[in-house]
């Protein structure tokens, strides 16, 4: 008998162990399932203030100045 999902995630949980793992020692996924979902995952982009140029620096600035006061926030 195959514990439910919700059942293999909680014991893999109690012993530091990843989820993924669980579901595919339970039989629900397989390691070809979670390399699939792995390279969708793409961490996102880091960016440094020279990336942008000035003018763009400025739209985001005056955006979010007018969010701001918008909120009633104190600028």
């Amino acid at each position: 008998m195959h514990p439910k999902p919700l059942q293999a995630v909680a014991v893999a949980r109690a012993y530091g162990a990843h989820p993924l793992g669980a579901l595919v020692a339970a039989g629900y996924l397989t390691w070809d399932d979670v390399d699939v979902v792995a390279e969708r995952i793409v961490a996102p982009k880091s960016y440094a203030l020279d990336d942008f140029t000035t003018s763009e620096l400025l739209a985001e600035a005056t955006k979010r100045l007018k969010r701001l006061e918008l909120a009633g926030e104190p600028t």
